[in-house]
């Protein structure tokens, strides 16, 4: 069993605590916004190994090592050749919320070894961070 922990976080701590955010997008119609370091954009490619990442500079206030992309999740899942876990419950990808989405692929993330943190506006606490486990550190 993990084990939970709570702390606060201000938006300057997501660089040096996380290596990918996957950003909650409630009107994304599907789509997961990911800001990322060299780790994190490796991590990622490993979940769509077929596919090249269109990584842009981000305007995020990160530092320049820190490239955005949007990920069209049931879109990419369709297409095949992921290695996306799947959502509890069985929930379809076309039906998942947008929190549910940001959270597969903060953990789709994870699972290769990225520390991958979630962040929705709507919820308490906003940031949510998930390690990788030791055999990654």
């Amino acid at each position: 069993m993990e084990k939970i922990r709570s702390v606060k976080l201000k938006w300057p701590d997501v660089p040096a605590i996380s290596d990918a955010l996957c950003i909650v997008e409630p009107r994304g119609g599907g789509a997961v916004t990911v800001i990322a370091n060299e780790q994190g954009r490796d991590c990622l490619q490993k979940v769509f190994p077929k596919w090249s990442i269109p990584w842009e500079t981000s305007s995020w206030g990160f530092s320049s090592d820190w490239l955005h992309a949007v990920f069209q999740m049931p879109e990419l899942a369709r297409r095949g050749a992921h290695n996306l876990p799947p959502i509890a419950g069985g929930v379809p990808l076309d039906e998942a919320t947008p929190a549910q989405l940001a959270f597969l692929r903060a953990i789709a993330a994870k699972n290769p070894g990225a520390r991958a943190m979630t962040w929705d506006e709507q919820r308490k606490p906003q940031f949510e961070l998930f390690m990788p486990s030791r055999a990654h550190n």
